[in-house]
């Protein structure tokens, strides 16, 4: 087989190779031609869970975004991205406030910059820019776009890059898995980090140290991992490691094979804090 080579005459089999030798299983949902300067210009969303490797490919990378800006004063926390200009006609992507399992496919060579419109406070709006960095063929990623605690522009995009590679992994039988992102900056006082306990607030924690064994709290504004849990229906509890009765929890139905993500977010003062389980 020859080496495939991105071109912008290529559009068309760009498409064919990604459907048929990365996503066989797979709907392709849309299809968004983005004008900016590189050659590599195709962004093909897709909504899958298998990736198949072919050595003969040289890429893509694939990424994903979540928005959590914890502003609830508006409509929507949706941030509308675009490639290389705010002004750029074409949208490259639209991050909601929940988990989904979409993944774009982009080239590992090359640096993206990408511009953010988004809103905030009681409906302000602000362009902000992030780059992401060059990535490897085949790596998966969720960028979660947080805001920044800057006291100066506290407004600004935050934003956290997780690796999802363990989405290649099919979840053994009557398993699946489940990750936890901290988007709560009020609870509990005065740090706000809490952990993952399953069926029993005093079950022990589900996020350890490998070495020694002891819990790691997620912090706020941190994405843990995945990790596995037997499937069923579970009470998840997200508390403080210090203090049991600071806590959230939610009762979820856990599919065999899937992958979860549980947001904890809002604000505690605001009266806006939630816990929330997306089935990706």
């Amino acid at each position: 087989m020859k080496k495939f080579v991105y071109r912008k005459y290529s559009l068309s089999a760009f498409i064919l190779a990604l459907e048929v030798l990365l996503f066989a299983p797979a709907i392709v949902s849309s299809v968004l031609l983005v004008g900016c300067s590189h050659p590599t210009d195709y962004i093909t969303v897709h909504d899958t869970d298998t990736i198949y490797h072919h050595d003969t490919i040289p890429g893509p990378a694939f990424i994903r975004f979540l928005a959590l800006l914890n502003n609830p004063s508006t409509a929507s926390g949706t941030v509308h991205l675009k490639l290389g200009s705010p002004q750029n006609p074409d949208p490259f992507a639209d991050v909601a406030p929940e988990m989904r399992k979409q993944f774009i496919p982009i080239p590992p060579d090359t640096a993206l910059l990408i511009y953010a419109t988004y809103f905030y406070g009681t409906g302000s709006q602000k362009v902000d820019s992030l780059t992401i960095p060059k990535r490897k063929p085949f790596s998966m990623a969720t960028i979660v776009l947080f805001r920044t605690n800057d006291a100066g522009d506290p407004n600004r995009l935050f934003p956290i890059f997780a690796d999802d590679s363990t989405r290649k992994l099919t979840p053994p039988k009557d398993s699946c898995y489940i990750r936890l992102i901290n988007g709560l900056p009020d609870f509990p006082q005065p740090t706000p980090a809490v952990n993952l306990h399953i069926d029993d607030i005093n079950a022990p924690a589900i996020f350890l140290d490998p070495i020694t064994g002891l819990p790691t709290p997620v912090n706020f504004q941190e994405i843990r991992n995945y990790v596995l849990i037997p499937a069923g229906l579970h009470k998840v509890f997200v508390r403080s490691e210090s203090d049991a009765s600071q806590y959230y929890s939610a009762t979820q139905q856990f599919t065999s094979g899937q992958f979860y993500t549980i947001r904890l977010i809002g604000s505690k003062i605001d009266g806006t804090d939630q816990l929330s389980i997306d089935a990706e």
